[in-house]
């Protein structure tokens, strides 16, 4: 048909060219030779400011810009420069319907131009920012239908423009080999689904059976893979989002979400926090940063991200790929099958990669280097995910033994248990016993442990006819310590005391006691006169030495003690010590505080 913005005057200069160019780049239309695949019969011309329209680029003046391609598929990698490509037709065969098929689904503008002898100009468009129903033929490649009869002569010129790589894997074929390889790619491609499928769904039902979330993981990787494969593909175009042109954000967004998934799975499958600390916060951060690209493809341009998200595809692999290598070399047999899988998978994505980075050609490798690299993986890492279902097995089973073979030395075991219990629970009584005898505050034996230890001193010592001392301490003037300074700062210096007595006391059978309130009592078995006053002295004066503070504010402490000792006599009680013990206590008080009073106790001595 007739381009209806081209005048009549450029059409007669396109007749003109036509004739004066016969060293255009030119293919033979030959049907043995079919499909042709066009690649070094290209030439091309860079559009950097992307305003030139076909009425431009057919004209006269432009015919010695167009550079001819040397690669044996056209790929220009990130560019955003419009690219015009441009090759002359010549049909030899007896077929006039031909199609112009472009491979490669991720372009966001091609328009289609055929030139005839006569002048007339034939335009198609396509591409995945436009919707599906306006492709020429519906396809989820890029094909265009276009008519040569036999003899005739015709230019061709593509316009490709994309955010996205650049590559332009053009095929001249006809309809009936369109349909023949379509049944193959279809056979292929069902294949593929069909074991994205299945694994999906026998690892899904292990994961509602076993509730291990590396299946669950697992299973989102590989839906989430499958979601990208059909994106890449033109498969998402086609039958997803026809409609709408969502080809620049389901392709970073599933790269980020499959990523995602394949390094969480990969973190649980491999154990890596407690297998390789380090390594785990390696992959941690490679969730991380595919999680943020994932999400900048909803307001970041397509190019930056989709070059971030390949190159990052490309690096992550080789990550996984050496740690899991480094843990089968250290033995941890999972890894081993996780490593060939992956192998396969690198492979894959390096093929990939490289490709559409024009770091590597186009070919059988690298086109299906990707699904076929992607379906061994994921076929391999459902066997690896078997293998530790059989390596959990035999773990079982060798718990089993080991768990029979211990029952019987349990049984051996349980006496000497129960033996264990019956002194665990004689040593708690003790302990019980000793925290009723314990002051909560001070930590040193309280009035109860006072009265029934002194019962048995005196008992022993009317016994054996030995003499027993006691000491009765007070604080002085404690009442002010507390209304000056406040209760926890009395409570401290009780303790502050209370530490100081136990610190004098070294003998077996001596006891430091809190009697009540701010006063405290030793008692001292064998002790005679001299010893009782030697101790009390002691006492005191390393409390009057004491530099005691509390809250940055010092606090002068000190005792007055009463000191006293008796050997008891046949039907004496030990109020005589106690009464004798308290009045020279009130003595010491009495005569300026902060001093030992001493004496033996007599029978006669009040009990204060």
């Amino acid at each position: 048909m007739r381009h209806p913005g081209v005048p009549v005057r450029l059409l007669l200069a396109l007749l003109l060219l036509l004739v004066a160019q016969p060293l255009l780049a030119a293919v033979t239309l030959d049907a043995t030779r079919l499909p042709l695949q066009l690649g070094r019969e290209l030439s091309y011309l860079q559009d950097a400011g992307n305003r030139l329209g076909i009425a431009e680029v057919a004209a006269p003046a432009f015919a010695g810009r167009f550079t001819p391609v040397t690669q044996q598929v056209a790929n220009f990698g990130y560019s955003d420069a419009t690219v015009w490509l441009r090759t002359e037709l010549h049909n030899r065969s007896s077929n006039d319907d031909w199609l112009l098929a472009l491979q490669y689904s991720q372009l966001d503008c091609v328009d289609f131009y055929l030139l005839d002898r006569h002048g007339r100009l034939l335009h198609q468009a396509a591409g995945d920012s436009r919707p599906f129903a306006l492709r020429p033929v519906r396809h989820r490649h890029f094909v265009f239908r276009f008519q040569l009869p036999p003899g005739e002569s015709a230019t061709l010129y593509l316009q490709a423009r994309s955010a996205g790589t650049l590559l332009l894997p053009l095929a001249i074929t006809t309809p009936q080999l369109l349909q023949e390889a379509d049944h193959r790619d279809q056979l292929l491609a069902g294949i593929y689904a069909g074991t994205l499928l299945a694994m999906l769904v026998y690892n899904l039902l292990l994961y509602l059976s076993l509730r291990e979330r590396g299946y669950l993981y697992y299973v989102l990787y590989i839906a989430s893979f499958g979601v990208v494969q059909a994106t890449f593909y033109g498969i998402g175009s086609e039958y997803l989002w026809p409609e709408r042109h969502l080809n620049n954000i389901a392709l970073p967004l599933g790269m980020g979400v499959t990523a995602v998934f394949l390094g969480l799975f990969s973190l649980r499958f491999l154990q890596l926090r407690q297998q390789w600390p380090a390594a785990a916060r390696v992959i941690d951060a490679f969730v991380w940063l595919f999680a943020i690209l994932g999400a900048a493809s909803f307001f970041t341009a397509y190019g930056p991200i989709i070059r971030s998200s390949i190159v990052a595809s490309l690096i992550a692999p080789l990550a996984l790929l050496a740690i899991s290598g480094r843990l089968w070399w250290r033995g941890y047999r999972p890894a081993r099958y996780f490593l060939i899988a992956f192998a396969v998978l690198l492979l894959g994505f390096l093929a990939n990669g490289l490709t559409m980075l024009n770091l590597a050609p186009d070919n059988l490798l690298t086109g299906y280097g990707m699904p076929v690299g992607s379906m061994l993986e994921i076929t391999l890492l459902s066997f690896a995910l078997a293998h530790r279902l059989k390596l959990a097995q035999e773990d079982n089973q060798r718990l089993q033994q080991a768990h029979a073979a211990e029952l019987e030395q349990r049984v051996g075991e349980r006496t000497l248990a129960l033996h264990q219990a019956l002194r665990d629970l004689t040593h708690s009584n003790e302990q019980l016993y000793r925290l009723t005898m314990q002051d909560a505050l001070t930590g040193l034996y309280n009035r109860k442990y006072f009265d029934e230890y002194l019962q048995a001193l005196w008992r022993t010592a009317q016994r054996e006819q030995q003499p027993l001392a006691l000491l009765m301490l007070d604080i002085d003037h404690f009442k002010q310590v507390n209304d000056r300074y406040g209760h926890p700062a009395g409570d401290a210096a009780l303790r502050c005391v209370a530490g100081t007595i136990a610190a004098c006391v070294h003998r077996p059978g001596d006891a430091a006691v809190r009697y009540g309130g701010e006063e405290f009592a030793v008692l001292l078995p064998y002790t005679d006169d001299a010893g009782t006053r030697h101790m009390g002295e002691a006492i005191r004066s390393k409390i009057a030495a004491l530099q005691f503070c509390y809250d940055g504010q010092p606090i002068p402490l000190s005792v007055s003690v009463g000191a006293t000792w008796i050997t008891p006599a046949a039907g004496q009680s030990a109020d005589i010590l106690l009464g004798s013990a308290d009045a020279l206590l009130y003595r010491a008080k009495h005569q300026g505080r902060n001093r030992v009073v001493s004496g033996a106790a007599m029978a006669d001595t009040p009990l204060a």
